[in-house]
């Protein structure tokens, strides 16, 4: 077994302990949770596949990425800007994170000639 470090959504992290984790930060709505991971085959970033018919009730930010580094897949215009507007239809805040590939800096992170970087209210309060 190897160490899933402090990633979630690890291969070796067991999935009725994700949703235990889960439901623990559903109860406790008093905090912010951001949950990180580079998994793929278990969450949604890096955008590699449209994503119709979203279901966000609950869900209080977006954030959409396309894969970086060697051997990036493309990710289709179309794919972002229907989320993008999936997310404003629902009022959900949408952030555009990148549009990755092997020089993701070069590529930027412009849809639609601007930066997406909403962010969800109880983000942006100062403690």
């Amino acid at each position: 077994m190897t160490s899933p470090d402090s990633d979630l959504l690890h291969r070796d992290i067991p999935g009725d302990l994700i949703q235990r984790v889960f439901n623990v930060m559903w109860q406790a709505d008093w905090h912010v949770f951001q949950v990180l991971t580079k998994r793929i085959v278990r969450q949604m970033e890096p955008l590699l596949g449209p994503l119709p018919g979203l279901n966000l009730e609950g869900i209080d930010w977006v954030i959409v990425g396309g894969e970086s580094g060697p051997g990036a897949r493309p990710m289709d215009p179309s794919w972002v800007t229907d989320i993008r507007d999936q997310c404003a239809k629902a009022g959900v805040p949408f952030f555009f994170k990148q549009w990755g590939g092997v020089r993701k800096k070069k590529a930027g992170r412009l849809l639609e000639g601007r930066t997406w970087d909403d962010m969800p209210l109880a983000a942006g309060v100062a403690g």
